[in-house]
């Protein structure tokens, strides 16, 4: 095959992956195997950049789709879509989980000085426990 239809057909492929974000379906709408595609992926980096470009704006582009249709839902009082919405952009709405318990340990030996100041780092860190600041060993 000559570059210059290599050439063609990379740009046929990424039109087509733009339209639609599936790699299998956009080879075969441009009349090339799908390894092709990863042979250029890892062969050109242009190409590759332009492909992942091409697959994040395409489904974006699907989700604005899903995004319109679930609204049209809602417009026309379809009580999962609202539910659905609620549950997913209202946090009084939100299905919530409650983990209650205790937690017990076992030391089965003593921590190591070292190994007491890096645990002391990662509870300040994060912030777990800002009135404790020390770790102590029991």
């Amino acid at each position: 095959m000559t570059q210059n239809k290599t050439d063609k057909l990379k740009e046929l492929l990424l039109k087509q992956i733009e339209k639609t974000p599936i790699i299998e379906t956009a080879c075969q709408l441009c009349g090339i195997h799908r390894s092709t595609f990863y042979r250029w992926k890892l062969s050109d980096d242009d190409f590759a950049e332009k492909a992942d470009k091409a697959f994040i704006e395409s489904r974006e582009l699907i989700s604005d789709l899903a995004e319109s249709q679930l609204i049209s839902h809602i417009k026309d009082k379809n009580l999962r879509a609202c539910i659905y919405w609620l549950e997913k952009h209202k946090d009084i709405y939100a299905q919530k989980l409650k983990v209650e318990g205790n937690l017990t340990t076992k030391h089965e030996y003593a921590l190591t000085n070292n190994q007491k100041d890096e645990i002391e780092k990662v509870i300040k860190l994060l912030k777990l426990n800002p009135e404790k600041e020390t770790y102590e060993n029991k």
